[in-house]
């Protein structure tokens, strides 16, 4: 025998399950996760119902189970299709948007990122419109004293209005400038993460025909990986790649320094091995970015003659020595690095190239420097070091695709 559904107030729901002697009350809206009714209250309600037992669920959570018994990865959170409005930050939907923000392992098990701010998610939404996905945002949260930002209305599914407290628990942020809107995205199709994959054979599904790649060798810092992100769509880099140890680049902080370019670029998670395979598939060169000492610039310049050698294997630059390192090369912690300038980046326009940038700390792994033909910045000024964005920025601009 079905169950009765009994409704005292479009917030409260009681399912009355003759057979089982039970009920569950479900609450819904503005009063869920708070204490709307006392226990007592709910108590004399289900005496009043007949019912001996008190089951209470704040919240559904729709989420497919395998046969295994875990949750799904494609698993979704579902707000209760007629809630348009949320006052409380106890909501249990905003506990679970707040997670889907801070919590990779989290973000990645739903399949869905949280995005702050109208302009990114402007830039999401025109970026997708384009490649013929007409409903963008599953959800938008726009506070209830402004209205919808322009351009987001036809692109969100549902949308959901909150007061001031919720869009500052949902946004996490303390800006000046209140957030005006907050959008759930599924994650792109674009991002594939590798590492606990089987290597393949091919790379074809990974990039397709890349001319210029963008490969983040332990970048933990959000705010420089999300720049590196948004400067390499600037410049129509064709993808991303991250090595181990990079954070995540759906990372809150990411995505606000990227501006949504996340969403605009494939972007791959995985190994050396994987890499080696798009290397050798594509015949790509690989250079790595490698900071010069003052003093190795200041005795680089004074030289005379400029060659940047000859290539021993597809990977590995063997330089011409003779009295001394010549101009257009220069040594940098006892390695052999050619000096970033016009005369090579014309030397390698039409050559598919990877360009390797190391950590904030720690610089490039052993695997890079191995690898990699050391490609260093001039800077007469005295630095030892750019920040690695900076440098990026340099890098990514001169060793574009020419048109």
């Amino acid at each position: 025998m079905p169950g009765v559904l009994c409704m005292f107030s479009p917030l409260i729901v009681i399912e009355i399950a003759p057979r089982l002697d039970s009920k569950r009350i479900i609450t819904w809206g503005p009063c869920s996760g708070q204490s709307f009714f006392t226990n007592n209250r709910l108590e004399g309600m289900c005496r009043h119902l007949g019912s001996r037992r008190i089951k209470t669920e704040p919240i559904r959570s729709i989420q497919s189970k395998s046969s295994d018994g875990k949750t799904d990865k494609n698993s979704r959170v579902e707000l209760p299709s007629h809630v348009n409005y949320i006052s409380s930050v106890a909501n249990p939907h905003v506990k679970h948007l707040v997670k889907l923000r801070q919590s990779t392992s989290y973000r990645h098990s739903v399949g869905s990122v949280v995005v702050v701010g109208s302009t990114p998610l402007r830039e999401v939404s025109e970026y997708l419109q384009q490649k013929s996905v007409k409903q963008v945002v599953d959800y938008l949260f726009v506070q209830d004293v402004t209205g919808i930002p322009v351009g987001l209305i036809e692109t969100s599914r549902r949308i959901v209005h909150v007061n001031h407290l919720v869009m500052q628990k949902l946004a996490g942020v303390e800006s000046i400038e209140p957030t005006e809107a907050i959008g759930v995205i599924k994650l792109p199709s674009s991002f594939c993460n590798l590492e606990s994959l089987e290597i393949p054979s091919s790379s074809q599904i990974w990039y397709s025909l890349p001319h210029r790649l963008l490969v983040l060798d332990g970048i933990q810092d959000p705010g420089n990986l999300g720049t590196l992100v948004r400067t390499a769509v600037s410049f129509q880099w064709d993808g991303i790649f991250l090595l181990p140890g990079c954070c995540d680049p759906f990372n809150e902080k990411a995505l606000r320094a990227s501006q949504g370019a996340c969403f605009q670029i494939p972007i791959i998670t995985g190994l050396w091995s994987h890499l080696e395979i798009i290397r050798d598939q594509y015949q790509m060169n690989m250079y790595a970015a490698q900071q010069a000492s003052s003093k190795a610039n200041e005795e680089t310049m004074e030289r005379k003659y400029a060659t940047f050698g000859k290539e021993k294997n597809s990977n590995i630059l063997e330089f011409s020595q003779s009295d001394s390192i010549n101009k257009g090369s220069t040594v940098c912690n006892g390695h052999n690095s050619i000096l970033l300038s016009h005369e090579f980046t014309s030397a390698v326009t039409d050559k598919p190239l990877c360009l390797v940038l190391g950590s904030e700390g720690k610089g490039l792994s052993k695997q890079s420097r191995k690898s990699c033909n050391l490609v260093a910045i001039p800077m007469p000024g005295g630095f030892e070091s750019l920040n690695v964005s900076v440098a990026g920025g340099i890098f990514l601009f001169l060793l574009r695709r020419q048109p």
